[in-house]
């Protein structure tokens, strides 16, 4: 078998796999629509006799890509068709230096979410009443850790560039509002309320805040850190702070504690570690501010429990990392617990 970009004369046997594949199947004027169209990668799988067993459309979406339909001849499944065009599909996505691609697939087909799952697809999040019978769709991701130095670097700054614009232009009274829903939910957060040594952060003034949450700690007597920046290492130091007061202005512009006033903590002996970000995806991804302070951090204690704060409008669908990059889940928005 092979795979060759579609071709008009490849187009009456895509649309008989199509109308045995899907209950209401694309018309062929969309189909041949599709195939002209420059972002898409219209691909088919063939036989050895070179007919037509199968047929994947990737759709390029800037530096992602789509995979919104995927399809074999119902006599030819389970022979490796469906395989070949994911191998193809992750291929495209590799040569065009995405940061990788996502798909939706019913929840009730198992056979199309194992076949994904083999091939690397993460399962992230539902998308209820997605198809217009009501059934709901999985999203399911693939990353591309693979990219170059210069590629993944360049979509991270994107991402950091239009999440920081996004969130800035949050209001003032909104963002209150949806700070103080975020401590709420910390709150009653299960890792929370049993957490004794809990790594908090001084939130910067556009930042998702759980500050709201501390005077229920402090009474508690359990143990408050803040991290210290070691810009020398590039490394984070929780400090035990009895008093956020104490707190001055450190590395970055950020609230710190004072090395010769507050008492160092072992970062393993943490319980809890919350972690700020920019953007954020419903599989663990994370775009921080650059530095890999905290996926120093988050490497160097496995065993810790961690949560990311954000608002809602700081999640994405699928998120660029790197191999060094630490996956961070869940993730507590102002509206609700993403897992």
């Amino acid at each position: 078998m092979r795979i060759v970009s579609a071709h008009e004369s490849h187009l009456n046997s895509i649309y008989e796999i199509e109308n045995l594949s899907f209950p209401r199947p694309a018309s062929m004027r969309r189909l041949r629509a599709i195939m002209a169209e420059t972002a898409a990668k219209f691909l088919v799988v063939l036989d050895n006799e070179d007919e037509v067993r199968g047929y994947a459309i990737l759709v390029l979406e800037g530096i992602k890509g789509h995979l919104v339909s995927l399809a074999v001849h119902p006599e030819f499944r389970r022979r490796r068709f469906g395989e070949t065009l994911l191998e193809a599909v992750r291929d495209v996505l590799l040569e065009e230096e995405l940061i990788g691609g996502y798909l939706e697939v019913r929840r009730r087909n198992r056979a199309a979410l194992g076949l994904y799952s083999k091939h690397g697809w993460i399962a992230s999040r539902d998308k209820p009443n997605y198809y217009e019978n009501g059934d709901c769709a999985q999203l399911m991701i693939w990353r591309n850790l693979q990219l170059s130095d210069r590629s993944l670097a360049r979509a991270k700054s994107a991402y950091r560039a239009f999440k920081a614009r996004q969130r800035k232009n949050i209001g003032d009274s909104l963002r209150s509002r949806k700070n103080e829903s975020i401590g709420r939910a910390l709150q009653d957060y299960p890792p929370f309320q049993r957490a004794e040594r809990v790594l908090f952060y001084a939130a910067l003034p556009e930042e998702a805040s759980a500050m709201g949450a501390l005077p229920r700690l402090l009474r508690e007597g359990k143990t408050l850190c803040f991290p210290l920046a070691d810009r020398i290492r590039r490394i984070l130091l929780p400090c035990q702070v009895s008093d956020p007061a104490e707190l001055k202005r450190g590395s970055f512009g950020i609230l710190e504690p004072d090395p010769q006033r507050h008492r160092l903590l072992p970062a393993r002996q943490l319980d809890l570690i919350l972690v700020p970000g920019l953007a954020f995806d419903h599989a663990g991804g994370r775009v921080g501010f650059g530095g890999g302070y905290y996926d120093r951090l988050l490497s160097d204690c496995a065993q810790v429990e961690r949560i990311a704060l954000a608002y809602e409008e700081q999640m994405e669908d699928l998120v660029p990392m790197g191999p060094l990059d630490v996956p961070v889940s869940p993730v507590l928005t102002d509206q609700r617990l993403h897992e």
